[in-house]
This record gives C-alpha cells, sequence and structure tokens, in this order.
C-alpha cells in the first residue's frame, strides 16, 4: 500500500487514511520524533480513525499524517507513521483525493 499512496502523493493529491487505532492514542503512541514506526507496538484498540497522508519521507521511511485531532496536537497536527504501519492490519483502507 505504501507504494500506491506515495505515488498519489507525489502528485499532490493527500490520501484519507482509514486506520485502526492504537491503544493510548492519541496520547502515547508515538516515540519522541512524533512517530508510529512498530505495528505490534502499542497493540491496536477496536476503534477507527481517519487521517490525511499529506507527504512521506523516504529517509524517515514514513508518509506525514495530518491527524483530525486539529493543530493543537502533535505537532501543529501532525504526526508521522512508518511504512511498516502503512503495509500492516492497521491501515484498513486508503482512498486518493483528486482535484
Amino acid at each position: 500500500m505504501v507504494v500506491a499512496i506515495r505515488e498519489e502523493l507525489a502528485q499532490d493529491h493527500p490520501v484519507v487514511i482509514g486506520i485502526q487505532l492504537p491503544v493510548g492514542y492519541p496520547g502515547s503512541f508515538l516515540n519522541s520524533r512524533l512517530e508510529w514506526l512498530d505495528p505490534e507496538n502499542p497493540p491496536l484498540s477496536q476503534s477507527g480513525h481517519c487521517v490525511f497522508a499529506v507527504g512521506y519521507n523516504d529517509i524517515r521511511t514514513s508518509l506525514h499524517i495530518q491527524d483530525s485531532r486539529g493543530s493543537a496536537a502533535f505537532d501543529k497536527g501532525l504526526w508521522w507513521m512508518g511504512y511498516r504501519i502503512v503495509d500492516s492490519v492497521v491501515v484498513q483502507e486508503a482512498y486518493s483525493l483528486i482535484p
């Protein structure tokens, strides 16, 4: 799924991603660099959530995520989702927004 999402983002098409929330969301699921890298840590909750992928960084091997919790959360509303997360059961679905 990472490849398809990166292709859309490279064309300036943001992607809506439906995820299964980790336990601890929104408080303690990110590391000190605001990254979620391990699909097995923390364990997943039974709740779903939608976020926007607005960019990617191959050096960080992560998508840049705009969260719906607003600019007061995370880093002005942004955090990083590792490619391992994207290619795991965490991501339930993804849709490209084409202008």
